[in-house]
């Protein structure tokens, strides 16, 4: 899964910046000019001797301070669910005679998981399947 992602980024990665780089640049643009505006608007309001209201100071301040900081944490990225991801998959494959079994897999540390009852007729397939947390190969798959 590792590689494949590794493999996916680095082919999409090209795009990826050149949209990235338009995006921030979109919104520096939009940051000065508004800035730009402000002061602007300011000049001419000292010129005419007019010191501006509560909300003109606010909105400058939200100007001067908070959109910077809004711009450059919405360029980001937000990797919260990345975690959740596996950087790999281990798969098992267990030939087994028609019947009913009980599958329970052991982990390195002597852990048991029941995995459940499993009906095998002939030509029958079961597909089982357990998520776990820890090293690179927790489990361990052996068929009696």
């Amino acid at each position: 899964m590792d590689a494949l992602a590794r493999w996916t980024l680095e082919r999409r990665l090209p795009a990826l910046l050149a949209r990235s780089a338009i995006r921030a640049t979109t919104k520096t643009v939009s940051v000065l000019k508004a800035q730009h505006d402000r002061e602007e608007k300011r000049d001419k309001r000292e010129r005419e001797g007019d010191g501006g209201s509560v909300w003109t100071w606010l909105a400058d301040a939200i100007i001067d301070h908070v959109v910077p900081v809004a711009v450059a944490e919405t360029e980001q990225a937000d990797t919260r669910s990345w975690v959740t991801l596996p950087s790999s998959v281990w798969m098992a494959r267990l030939p087994a005679r028609p019947g009913r079994y009980e599958v329970t897999l052991e982990s390195e540390q002597g852990r048991f998981v029941y995995l459940g009852e499993v009906e095998l007729g002939p030509g029958d397939r079961a597909f089982l399947w357990h998520r776990a947390f820890g090293g690179p190969h927790p489990m361990s798959c052996e068929a009696d």
